[in-house]
């Protein structure tokens, strides 16, 4: 990444209209930077390319921010989406207290805390990447390592950067962690609260004592966050940030029941929380197998949640049966929903499409020694309204 000096240099007019030259070219062109580089010095260049490629890719995460904020492509991966940071926030806005930001990366949460009113100070190691917490969120903002700084008292938030580790199948681990989790923890246990921005697949009982977040977004799994001290509301949470809603409970499995009439599937933090069996308590649903993922019941039920299917049939899975009963059905478009790679969903689509009108989503999981087909249609409201 180029230096601090450069990026600073983008806020001068020079820089302004350097930025605007940017955003009219095709970045993607290879000429595009040797054009730009006529008239410009290369290291200016470069952060100007990157500032403005990290800005288109940022809108998902920024929405109508992505425009203004200070970040590199690598920093927007790291960090939170901003409905993340404004979810965080609002557990910290009710203390009323100040907040030290830990590895602060691009600021996405810094910035959340300022919008809800918190006195955040913001730490990062990198210079440049602190320069951009400073300015996407006008905090009190430092350069240091945090395992050495003199950390006041008080509430934290902590987003470690994982090492990187050469192979791209290797699962992240608690040992990949900087600072190290060790510290992590030791630091958490001195806190009045605190809360670690971690990885979906973090191993729960490698976790010291309080509450485990899992949080989705956009129908898939974003983060982990553990709470503690004073900020631990909960055993267990699971949340959507698209649908802004939240369920809490102990961990434990639905009580299993019938396969259908109506099968739903569950957000993946749910499941990732092991609220199950929480969110079939409170819906009146069961599932059907330990291992399926699906709720099941006499209603459709549609929330933030769940989504819910009417079950057509359910028979045991075999390729050439399934493809008959797809012509029978008058299928065209197949949706496939599996786990445990008993299929290639892509692959099946292609060949259990047919030319009918029928649209149909096909569950296909193994239940013990069994697999089993499920031939399910997506509820729609008007589906709903009838039950």
């Amino acid at each position: 990444m180029q230096s601090l000096d450069t990026w600073q240099q983008l806020l001068t007019d020079a820089g302004s209209a350097l930025l605007e030259r940017c955003s009219a070219l095709d970045l993607g062109h290879p000429g595009a930077a040797e054009v730009l580089r006529r008239t410009h010095p290369p290291e200016l260049v470069a952060a100007a390319i990157e500032l403005t490629l990290a800005r288109k890719q940022a809108v998902p995460k920024f929405g109508s921010l992505a425009q203004t904020i200070f970040a590199d492509r690598q920093g927007l991966q790291m960090a939170s989406s901003l409905k993340s940071a404004q979810h965080k926030a609002q557990r910290f806005k009710g203390l009323g207290q100040p907040v030290l930001d830990l590895c602060c990366g691009i600021g996405a949460d810094a910035l959340a805390f300022t919008q809800a009113g918190i006195l955040v100070t913001a730490i990062d190691i990198d210079p440049v990447r602190a320069w951009m917490t400073q300015q996407n969120a006008g905090c009190d903002t430092s350069v240091g390592d945090v395992t050495r700084a003199d950390l006041p008292d008080g509430l934290a938030h902590i987003d470690p950067q994982r090492r990187a580790v050469e192979g791209s199948r290797h699962l992240p681990r608690l040992t990949d962690l900087i600072p190290s989790f060790d510290w992590v923890r030791t630091l958490i246990e001195n806190r009045t609260g605190a809360c670690i921005k971690l990885f979906p697949g973090v191993a729960f009982d490698a976790l010291p004592p309080g509450e485990v977040e899992l949080v989705s977004e956009r129908g898939r799994l974003r983060q982990a966050l553990h709470w503690s001290g004073c900020l631990a509301e909960h055993a267990r949470t699971a949340t959507s940030l698209t649908h802004r809603m939240s369920i809490s409970g102990s961990p434990g499995p639905a009580d299993l029941g019938i396969v259908g009439p109506f099968l739903h599937t569950v957000d993946p933090a749910v499941e990732r929380a092991e609220l199950m069996g929480v969110l079939a308590e409170q819906t009146g649903l069961t599932s059907p197998h330990p291992s399926s993922g699906l709720l099941c019941g006499d209603q459709p039920h549609e929330s933030g949640f769940l989504t819910p299917f009417e079950l057509i049939a359910d028979v045991v899975w075999q390729p050439k049966r399934a493809r008959r009963l797809m012509r029978q059905l008058n299928a065209g478009i197949v949706e496939i929903k599996t786990r445990g790679g008993i299929v290639d969903p892509d692959r099946l689509q292609r060949e259990l499409r047919g030319t009918g009108e029928e649209r149909y989503t096909l569950f296909i999981q193994r239940f013990d020694r069994e697999q089993r087909l499920f031939v399910t249609r997506r509820c729609h409201k008007t589906t709903l309204s009838l039950h």
